[in-house]
């Protein structure tokens, strides 16, 4: 929230009055929903990185809480920390940015590392029988109580062959135990895609590259050598799963299961590789004829990743355009601030900067303080 149609901007942007119906009207739509499901038993909703919310889309949630308020709903938001190298380092002119809006919780949970029996008891479970005091205590000394790491080093283990099963239970093989420095996921992450044979790891790599969600298409237009096999042993591995729906008619899409395994397999790729796989991609969801902000704002990251910052400018230009329509202020700031930054052009960051001064200047009249 807001989705912009960048074809027609003034099909979809809605005027302030429209906007002011329409959100309520939303979230009244999504309280019945709710409300009925915890009619029957409770009912959890779980958002995962609330820190990349749009003010939007805080606002219909804060909506949505106040009014199902009483119904056995509990709310569980995960937040992790500011993404710094996606942030601009210098703003032009009006870019002044409004602290976002809060959201108030009945507790906040700091999570912390697990204590060794926890752990040791979890591992246990993982593996659904005894485990042998010394390969607990190997994969305890390495987890560091952080359970994804636990189960990433059972993976790895498994797939090397380091531990097997006895009729006593689970047992490491000393000798085949890798090298891994303790509490460090990302190593971890790297020795278990480097176990996939090696079509898979390269279709890994290129999806990544795509995005946490990726289509057969793009894969087979990049030229992965015996994809479908390498997508079968991706899904049986437990690193990416099939949507049951797609964004592109026709296309198979996928599913990236681990935000993490996502920034290690996208580092897999020497730079040049990468470069040259975003101006692929780019191509292929242009052909694909979608026009909204979505789609734009994907062809845009594509292109500036790919070394074509131009390019991207131009189409974050016609998104931020279509943000001022729809009275989306905070997105249109946003974009109109990569725009100024990413373009060269005299005339394209002149129209950015009127734009930034004009934005402020309405803020101001609103009498808002940031």
């Amino acid at each position: 929230l807001p989705a912009f149609d960048l074809v027609d901007p003034d099909r979809a942007a809605l005027d302030a009055a429209a906007r002011q119906v329409d959100r309520p009207v939303l979230a009244a739509a999504l309280a019945a929903y709710f409300s009925e499901l915890a009619a029957c038993s409770p009912v959890q909703i779980l958002i995962r990185n609330a820190q990349h919310m749009d003010d939007a889309s805080r606002d219909l949630l804060a909506e949505l809480l106040s009014q199902v308020a009483d119904a056995p709903i509990l709310l569980l938001v995960t937040a992790g920390g500011p993404q710094g190298d996606n942030a601009p380092q210098a703003a032009p002119p009006g870019a002044d940015q409004p602290p976002p809006a809060a959201l108030s919780f009945d507790a906040e949970l700091v999570l912390s590392e697990l204590p060794d029996e926890t752990l040791d008891q979890l591992v246990r479970e993982m593996l659904a029988a005894p485990v042998d005091p010394a390969l607990l205590s190997w994969l305890r000394d390495r987890a560091r109580g952080i359970p994804f790491l636990a189960a990433e080093l059972i993976s790895v283990l498994r797939r090397q062959g380091a531990m097997t099963w006895t009729a006593a239970g689970w047992v490491a093989d000393a000798a085949l135990l890798p090298e891994l420095p303790p509490g460090d996921v990302p190593a971890a992450v790297r020795a278990l895609i480097q176990t996939l044979p090696d079509e898979a790891r390269a279709a890994l790599a290129a999806a990544a590259v795509i995005g946490p969600v990726f289509w057969r298409g793009v894969l087979r237009e990049i030229g992965i050598e015996g994809l479908d096999a390498a997508l079968g042993v991706l899904v049986e591995r437990g690193l990416i799963t099939r949507n049951a729906t797609t964004r592109y008619k026709g296309q198979q899409e996928f599913a990236l299961t681990s935000s993490l395994r996502w920034r290690v397999a996208y580092d897999m790729s020497r730079p040049q590789r990468r470069r040259q796989l975003h101006r692929l991609i780019a191509a292929w969801l242009a052909r694909q004829g979608r026009a909204d902000l979505e789609e734009t704002l994907a062809m845009a990251h594509h292109l500036e990743m790919g070394g074509q910052p131009e390019e991207a400018a131009i189409l974050l230009q016609r998104a931020a355009q279509a943000a001022m329509s729809a009275g989306a202020a905070v997105e249109a700031r946003r974009l109109y601030i990569r725009v100024h930054l990413l373009s060269d052009d005299a005339q394209m960051q002149d129209v950015a900067e009127r734009a930034l001064r004009k934005l402020a200047k309405s803020r101001r009249g609103r009498g808002d303080a940031s």
